[in-house]
């Protein structure tokens, strides 16, 4: 069955709710790292492969409605699990989605999250066997993907914003240095010309005083 299950609105972007598990930490990590990515037009319907478990998410209207399931469990048994809280996320909670602020301002949503797991727990269920087979007769494209590949695009930006950090700060350094060294020159290149002034005006106080 689904074991994690979050509910994400993208822009701005805020946690609506989720459950936790301190057994899977790390890919409670990963999951907030594939949050970072989505945009409103990110593909609306994407499997994360991550060794023995997986992510499948749905984005609808600028929410992502996301899980983790293991590798085995059936893809089309997730989907429906996620239609199911999306459409009863959208009844109770719809018109108050755009106006939240608070990071899991719906955590009471948690009892229904739970209650609907227990539905997919037993994949040999008749229920469950007839979602598959409806699911299966559906034309619908999922986008599959690794999620190595979207953690090695996340350590390349960081790379990236590490070496245009790096950067500006040489940048500063350069031109505090360079200011220096302008400084130095001018005072070699004026020094003489205010040590001569200051002795001609000098000696003419003393000559007329």
């Amino acid at each position: 069955m689904p074991k994690l299950t979050w509910i994400y609105r993208i822009t701005p972007p805020l946690m609506l709710t989720a459950d936790g598990n301190k057994d899977l930490d790390s890919l409670m990590q990963t999951a907030k790292k594939i949050f970072k990515t989505m945009k409103p037009n990110s593909q609306p319907k994407v499997v994360y492969e991550s060794g023995n478990h997986y992510f499948a998410y749905i984005i609808d209207n600028d929410v992502c409605y996301c899980t983790l399931c293991d590798r085995s469990y059936d893809k089309n048994l997730a989907f429906s699990f996620l239609d199911e809280i999306k459409r009863e996320f959208s009844i109770q909670h719809g018109h108050e989605i755009k106006s939240a602020q608070r990071p899991y301002s719906f955590i009471n949503f948690d009892t229904f999250i739970q209650r609907t797991k227990k539905l997919y727990l037993d994949t040999g269920s008749e229920r469950n066997l007839e979602i598959v087979r409806r699911q299966l007769s559906d034309a619908q494209q999922i986008m599959t993907k690794n999620i190595s590949d979207l953690l090695n695009r996340d350590e390349t930006i960081q790379g990236v914003r590490n070496k245009t950090e790096e950067l500006l700060h040489n940048s500063k350094e350069w031109r505090r240095s360079t200011k220096g060294i302008v400084d130095a020159l001018w005072w070699r290149k004026w020094s003489p010309v205010f040590a001569v002034a200051i002795i001609l005006i000098f000696s003419l106080y003393l000559y007329f005083f």
